[in-house]
């Protein structure tokens, strides 16, 4: 499939994860996030009983990238939390930390879009 859309990796937020097709969420980056989100895209931090110090981290990741449904007992994308990941840190804390923490976790980046590397990576 072909790439439609470049967009730099420094100016990811939550929506490149949720990509809720009635959001313009492509129009928003980490410098101007969308005011409100409807919340589409979900993840679970753990599947079992996770130490007091590990939930408490885990808990720590998901407020700056999601909001939490206590009904459902799911973390929804929510890119208008306060000093939520953007950018490399976002990539990274979805990708090895977020996708890891359930089988039931499967967050990505849509393959019509190009990510391109322009900008500074986080220090890892």
């Amino acid at each position: 499939m072909t790439a439609m859309i470049k967009r730099n990796v420094s100016e990811m937020i939550a929506c490149d994860y949720c990509h809720f097709h009635r959001c313009r969420w492509t129009k928003h980056t980490a410098g101007d996030p969308p005011e409100n989100c409807p919340g589409n895209a979900f993840f679970s931090i753990s599947d079992t009983y996770l130490e007091k110090d590990e939930f408490r981290r885990r808990v720590d990741i998901a407020r700056r990238i999601a909001r939490y449904n206590s009904a459902e007992k799911v973390w929804y994308l929510d890119p208008t939390r306060n000093d939520p990941f953007t950018g490399y840190d976002l990539k990274r804390v979805i990708e090895v930390e977020v996708n890891n923490w359930s089988p039931e976790n499967d967050l990505n980046l849509m393959d019509v879009i190009e990510y391109v590397g322009i900008g500074f990576e986080s220090a890892d």
